[in-house]
């Protein structure tokens, strides 16, 4: 069973890729065969007065592609790296948590990440499913998780301050606040398809179900003096005894 999906960037990088195979040829192809031209016709151009505004022409679609190309690349390297880093899903002992990008600003220089956090408890999960028949034949797409109570939490806020940890398979927030407060319950949500195999999730996530299920009952309390305490009562008792 798998218990963490990373974020699948190739989305990504396949749109900028899509870009230099279909965009940037045909604007090259079109500015060597008008350069060439140019050069063919300098005189008739020169005497025309179309020179000029012909190379400026040329130069101009040549400069925006290759602007248009390095603004794409910057955008397409920031969403990579911020989705890598807080867009993951991971399925825990008790809980399925799903942490998904929700976009930046900057205030006074420094810049705030937002991130959206869903945890999914395993004690009220019902179903996992394929958002929709098209999915469902391809294989891939969105899943539809439901739970027997609206049980589902949604947190959406600076991500510094969403930080969490697992204490004996508990999931625990840094800050106490979010323990009780500061989310929306919901009974269904959906795992967008961002995370690459829809399927090897869902089989993940009901292995998961079948485990905790079959997990035994945790041992009920029992309160155990240290040694030291028993000891110290001890010797009140033989203190307090020879007083006669």
């Amino acid at each position: 069973m798998k218990r963490y999906f990373h974020c699948d960037t190739n989305k990504y990088r396949k749109r900028a890729r899509l870009f230099f195979e279909f965009v940037v040829p045909p604007v090259f192809l079109v500015a060597i065969i008008s350069s060439v031209c140019l050069l063919l016709g300098f005189r008739n151009f020169m005497h025309g007065g179309l020179l000029l505004p012909s190379a400026a022409a040329v130069c101009g679609a040549v400069f925006a592609v290759l602007f248009a190309a390095r603004v794409l690349l910057e955008i397409t390297e920031r969403a990579v790296a911020a989705r890598a880093r807080y867009s993951y899903l991971e399925i825990g002992l008790k809980d399925v948590v799903i942490s998904l990008y929700a976009g930046s600003f900057t205030v006074k220089g420094e810049k705030i990440v937002n991130r959206r956090l869903i945890v999914v408890p395993l004690s009220e999960f019902q179903s996992a499913e394929f958002a929709g028949k098209r999915a469902k034949k391809r294989g891939k797409g969105k899943i539809r998780v439901k739970t027997k109570t609206a049980a589902i939490r949604e947190y959406t806020g600076n991500s510094r301050r969403l930080g969490y940890f697992f204490k004996d398979g508990t999931l625990k927030f840094d800050e106490w606040f979010y323990e009780e407060q500061g989310y929306r319950e919901r009974r269904e949500t959906a795992i967008p398809a961002v995370f690459g195999n829809a399927g090897a999730i869902m089989r993940s996530v009901s292995s998961a179900k079948k485990r905790f299920d079959s997990a035994p009952p945790p041992k009920p309390y029992e309160f155990r003096e240290a040694p030291f305490v028993k000891e110290r009562k001890i010797r009140e008792k033989l203190k307090s005894g020879r007083k006669f």
